[in-house]
Formats: structure tokens, sequence, C-alpha cells
């Protein structure tokens, strides 16, 4: 079943695997993700520096920049989550 009619354009800011075939049909047209490696490792980071106490040492905040997926960069794309499930990092950042 169609999101929209054809011919509007549709971004998602959600590069899950679930909408890949979406993606690849032309129905979306973009979406919008973040390397999930790094923010994981900063979530975990950050988790254990608030259980030891080691509050001084947070950043206020953790900024990821957001990558566009389009079909032409999906296949990268794919690569990368295949490589984060495995526990490893990106074999490029972009």
């Amino acid at each position: 079943e169609r999101l929209l009619p054809l011919g509007v354009t549709i971004v998602l800011c959600d590069a899950h695997p679930r909408h890949w075939a979406r993606l690849e049909t032309g129905e979306i047209q973009a979406l919008i993700g973040y390397d999930l490696h790094e923010a994981i490792e900063a979530a975990f980071f950050r988790a254990i520096r608030l259980a030891t106490g080691e509050t001084g040492r947070l950043e206020p905040e953790v900024i990821f920049p957001s990558e566009i997926i389009t079909i032409k960069e999906l296949p990268e794309w794919r690569n990368r989550w295949e490589t984060w499930q495995m526990g490893h990092r990106s074999p490029k950042s972009p």
C-alpha cells in the first residue's frame, strides 16, 4: 500500500532497514540518519560516567551529523548497517 499518491516527495527522518524497500521503489525519495555506532558508543560511555559519578566530564549535549540517504547512498548505508550490527565502526565515515 502506497503511503501517498505518486508524485509526492517523501523524506523520512528514519534510516531503518524497514524503509529501504520503499526507497528502492522510489516511493520514498530520501531517508535521514546518523552513525548509529558512534551514537551508541557515546551513550554507553555517558551512562558509565553518570553511574560512576564522573558528571564533571559530561558534555552538555552530544551532536551527531545527519546523513541524507538516497537510492545512490543506500548500498553504502546498508554495508555500514551490517557493520554496526557486528559491533564495529563504519568502514569510513562520510
